[in-house]
């Protein structure tokens, strides 16, 4: 189980007494703040972003609930406990908690001094727990046919579901591992279509903009996202093979999903030397090479040899190839 923390209510109080020839390089305070619940580990994380740490001489940290104080934490700048560098300003503790409640409000008191100067900050932390983006559904052609020479695109939807509500999920992002996919020489007129050996491989690639975008809402915890892949004609030199596809979906705590089953598209082409009829696209006249040994793309050429040559059953003049034949006229 994965968690999610809303800080609800940020006070801050500051008593500082700092000296009247004191400057911003002198001055300490808090840049950044974080903190997290970890169910596996049942401990918080705190984390302070302290500006001129140098001047700092302690930092303490009341943690506490309605019922009173809970304890008195040391936070400290020695790279432990997820804050990988020491002295970095970066003040971090982790710390068990007996019978922690989410939904409940936890109140931090910190009290940082030195440099002659006192800082109190007070902030009001409530725990949700989060639930990781499920995946639904992905929608996708087993078989995608490339345009003769038009680009086209490939067109893959997700639906997720997030029990946090879908303004929690942050993105969707693909990636596309195109190993097995033809390939061509940029500096070749012909379209060389070759195949890359094991030693190649790259294996998922993938690129920030290949963002899958929101394309439905179906409720409030779902939600369908889509993209849209172009891809290269056959005329100039589109590959072909299979293609596989990963989807990583992340919500705005940072915690993701990955699809487990293998997404594989594949990608056909002429030249590809395989002819299918089940589309428009590979019509005998688009694909000759292909479809050389398909019955249907057989022609009876000679009307008086007494020879079905293109197997369809009929014999020379009574084939409809040999309609205007001078044969059988």
């Amino acid at each position: 189980m994965n968690h999610k923390i809303l800080i609800i209510f940020m006070l801050f109080f500051y008593n500082c007494d700092i000296p009247l020839n004191s400057s911003d390089s002198q001055i300490i305070y808090i840049e950044s703040f974080r903190t997290n619940y970890s169910l596996e580990s049942d401990s918080i994380y705190i984390e302070l972003k302290i500006i001129n740490y140098n001047k700092v001489t302690s930092i303490t940290s009341l943690f506490s609930d309605d019922g009173g104080l809970i304890d008195t934490l040391n936070i400290n700048d020695l790279g432990l406990d997820g804050d990988i560098i020491p002295n970095d300003g970066l003040y971090s503790i982790k710390f068990s908690l007996n019978n922690f409640q989410y939904g409940k409000n936890y109140y931090l008191e910190n009290i940082i001094s030195g440099n002659d100067q006192l800082l109190i900050e007070n902030r009001i932390i409530n725990f949700e727990e989060n639930f990781i983006p499920e995946i639904i559904k992905i929608e996708y052609p087993s078989i995608f046919y490339l345009g003769i020479s038009n680009w086209d695109t490939l067109d893959i939807n997700i639906t997720i579901m997030d029990r946090n509500g879908i303004e929690d999920i942050d993105h969707a992002l693909y990636l596309i591992n195109s190993d097995f996919l033809t390939k061509d020489y940029s500096y070749t007129e012909e379209c060389d279509h070759y195949v890359l050996s094991p030693e190649e491989y790259l294996g998922y690639q993938t690129d920030p903009s290949w963002i899958l975008q929101p394309d439905s809402v179906l409720n409030d915890s779902t939600i369908v996202y889509k993209t849209s892949i172009p891809t290269r004609p056959s005329n100039d030199c589109g590959g072909y093979g299979p293609v596989l596809f990963k989807f990583i979906i992340q919500d705005k705590v940072g915690e993701s999903i990955q699809n487990n089953d293998e997404i594989v598209v594949e990608i056909l082409s002429c030249g590809d030397s395989t002819c299918s009829e089940e589309s428009p696209y590979y019509e005998c006249s688009q694909c000759p090479d292909d479809c050389i040994e398909n019955i249907n793309c057989l022609e009876e050429s000679d009307c008086s040899n007494n020879i079905d040559e293109d197997g369809d059953g009929n014999i020379d003049c009574d084939d409809p190839d040999c309609i205007g034949d001078i044969f059988c006229e």
